[in-house]
């Protein structure tokens, strides 16, 4: 059976081998309560991974598609007849279409890149007004997401590119890094995987190993 015809939040998950977790959380009116703080969903999830020690933000793909631009930042400008300043403030996945007959040397640049090279490149991406696109990156999370990555930066962005358009949206709400891992995380309340999830997730995060899995929150009973 399609996964997308599935009935249930847990069997989707079952289906693409994510692990899936029902956490109870107090809920009012005004959110989802954690550490004396009503959240959003997202929020509180990810409040609860801080408490954890991990670094991580809440943009959906936003960490993820700000370090593969950083990485190749200067490959972008190079390649830019707009100029310089343009490659700062076009999306990654518009950057990637229009330069589809150069992608190898931008693979190249992102398997080339240092962490100080792309926390200073995030900084100027960053200050350009791309802080509005994707709220609460850190560059702490950027260096220590480059870091834990390694060589496979350069392997996501190419599988990323291969649908750029498509696979803009979709990621899990939550990029988390702690210690050398990383930690995509989708939060559920009632609803379930949409495509755009299922295919960013299934084509784009697993193949290359990395570690996703979905978190339902859920009110506790009244007794």
């Amino acid at each position: 059976m399609p996964i997308k015809q599935r009935t249930s939040l847990r069997d989707q998950c079952e289906a693409l081998g994510l692990r899936f977790h029902r956490v109870e959380v107090p809920r009012a009116a005004e959110g989802w309560l954690v550490q004396d703080t009503f959240h959003r969903p997202e929020h509180a999830a990810a409040a609860m991974l801080r408490a954890e020690g991990w670094t991580c933000a809440t943009c959906e793909g936003g960490p993820m598609l700000l370090l593969m631009k950083a990485a190749c930042l200067e490959r972008l400008m190079e390649l830019n007849s707009l100029g310089a300043a343009d490659s700062l403030t076009r999306f990654l996945e518009a950057q990637f279409v229009i330069n589809a007959d150069h992608l190898d040397s931008i693979f190249a640049a992102i398997g080339a890149a240092t962490t100080n090279q792309v926390r200073r490149n995030f900084d100027a991406i960053y200050a350009a007004g791309v802080d509005e696109y994707y709220p609460g990156v850190s560059g702490e999370l950027i260096e220590q997401l480059h870091h834990a990555l390694g060589s496979r930066l350069s392997s996501i962005a190419r599988r990323f590119a291969g649908d750029a358009y498509c696979y803009r949206a979709g990621w899990p709400d939550i990029t988390a890094v702690r210690d050398g891992t990383v930690l995509f995380r989708e939060i559920k309340t009632t609803d379930k995987l949409h495509r755009s999830q299922i295919e960013t997730i299934g084509n784009v995060l697993l193949p290359e190993g990395l570690d996703v899995d979905v978190l339902q929150l859920a009110a506790p009973k009244a007794r």
